[in-house]
């Protein structure tokens, strides 16, 4: 599903990029740029696993007992900072000198990589907000077995339902944020390239970085 969803959402930035935006040279450049940001994740995140593979046989291949859930953190965590990094240098290379009509526009470059980047930390920052209320190392996990075996059925409910709804509001306000900035962060150079009409512009601007956003979470 998530291959899927990640298909998806790259046929609906291009098709975005096709048809919201009318001038042929801003196309050309940002689908180039679209196409090697999708070739840069799939190899940033290749690179990660087998990198982190290496690592956990390093840390962990001798030991009975250990947190199997640090391995996977460690995957996720290395996977984000080689795709922000990667998302930098690619954008820097393909449209660090991106030009519309003559006119260049310097910052675009980056501004387009830190909105990529609001969603790879998504990616990131998701599982950990997740992980602080379902792992079994966590304080809300040992409420929930104290509850339990305290106050039976009905208290272990009431627990579990209060601990999901801590979870679902911090994971809510994560996304709010980072939605936010990338709203922000499409309202400078993003906006003077995708139309001529302002008015038009701010508006699709935004949604292409949130669509960006999304495509940066499911790259992870």
């Amino acid at each position: 599903d998530g291959f899927e969803t990640y298909g998806v959402t790259g046929v609906a930035l291009i098709s975005f990029i096709m048809l919201a935006i009318p001038e042929p040279a801003v196309q050309v450049q940002l689908l180039v740029w679209l196409f090697a940001m999708r070739v840069m994740m799939i190899v940033a995140s290749g690179v990660s696993y087998f990198g982190n593979q290496l690592l956990a046989q390093r840390l962990y291949g001798d030991k009975q007992r250990f947190n199997f859930e640090a391995p996977l953190s460690t995957l996720v965590w290395i996977t984000s900072i080689v795709s922000l990094i990667l998302t930098f240098i690619v954008s820097w290379l393909l449209i660090g000198n991106f030009a519309v009509a003559g006119r260049t526009v310097p910052n675009l470059w980056w501004q387009l990589s830190l909105i990529i980047t609001l969603g790879t930390l998504a990616g990131a920052i998701i599982p950990e907000v997740v992980k602080a209320f379902t792992s079994t190392n966590s304080k809300h996990v040992r409420e929930v077995v104290t509850a339990s075996r305290e106050g039976g059925a009905s208290l272990n409910i009431l627990s579990g339902i209060i601990a999901g709804y801590f979870s679902a509001f911090w994971i809510g306000v994560v996304i709010v944020a980072l939605m936010a900035g990338a709203y922000v962060l499409s309202q400078f150079e993003l906006t003077a390239v995708i139309n001529p009409d302002h008015t038009k512009a701010v508006m699709m601007a935004a949604v292409f970085s949130f669509g960006l956003v999304a495509f940066g979470f499911l790259g992870m």
